[in-house]
């Protein structure tokens, strides 16, 4: 059986102004390049769908994006990432955000390993990996990106599901992002 797979990025803490703000979101599901985007057009979230979550979606998946508020409702960006993504996914609205926020454990993963944010610290990237995989059971993609003093630093984790959005595969399809074999977790103020 194929299975669609969808992927949970979880956007680490980074240095002020070393990202663009209008790109970062702490919390979001994504499917890479190869993954169906945009499946239905005319399927617009339907915000009383998902009134129960609404309260812990703001909590754990704001947009941080100056052009959208930075910090109130994240309605338009909900929005926005279920018609790109979760009409792809085979869930229904409450279900796609209802499972994102079930994957949101990463952050304790990392921390229960002893992966926490730091001005100072490095971590192997094998560590980190190694960290997810052994609690989850499946083997993450990892992406970095190089701060304004040239420092790479975890980006971004992405977790793979299969179609039910619930059981945790193999990323299959490593990702060529600017990782090295250690990088920062710094803080994010």
């Amino acid at each position: 059986m194929k299975l669609a797979v969808i992927a949970v990025a979880l956007l680490l803490p980074l240095v002020a102004g070393a990202a663009d703000i209008d790109e970062f979101d702490f919390f979001y599901f994504v499917q890479q390049k190869c993954w169906p985007e945009y499946c239905d057009n005319s399927n617009q979230l339907l915000t009383f769908a998902i009134r129960d979550l609404i309260r812990e979606l703001a909590g754990n998946w704001p947009t941080l994006s100056c052009k959208n508020g930075g910090g109130g409702p994240s309605i338009e960006f909900w929005a926005y990432e279920w018609k790109k993504h979760g009409t792809c996914s085979g869930l229904g609205q409450h279900g796609y955000f209802a499972a994102a926020l079930d994957l949101k454990r990463l952050a304790g993963i990392l921390a229960g390993a002893g992966i926490v944010p730091s001005e100072d610290a490095w971590y192997p990237l094998s560590a980190i990996r190694a960290a997810i995989a052994d609690v989850t059971g499946a083997i993450p993609n990892l992406e970095c990106q190089r701060d304004a003093f040239g420092e790479t630093q975890l980006y971004q984790v992405y977790q793979c599901v299969a179609r039910d959005g619930k059981t945790l595969i193999d990323c299959e399809h490593p990702m060529s992002g600017r990782c090295s074999d250690r990088v920062k977790l710094p803080p994010f103020y």
